[in-house]
């Protein structure tokens, strides 16, 4: 089951404008995150907490953005 990244998608562009600008505030390359948004690699726990930070998004709504999935 592959999970969906949609609303993380919508909040990124949201807030950094790009993925790009994103991975720079997250410190990793554009090609990590992209990995990550297509589900062929993972986000750890640390990377998922410090993108709630740098997005405004409320621990009690990880679910909605890392753990949703696509039917």
């Amino acid at each position: 089951m592959q999970r969906d990244y949609s609303n993380l998608l919508a909040a990124i562009i949201l807030h950094y404008g790009s993925r790009a600008k994103f991975a720079l505030a997250m410190k990793m390359s554009l090609a990590s995150l992209t990995a990550k948004l297509s589900n062929k690699s993972s986000f750890t726990q640390r990377e998922i907490e410090s993108a709630c930070d740098l997005l405004g998004i409320a621990y009690d709504e990880i679910p909605l953005y890392f753990f949703k999935y696509s039917v």
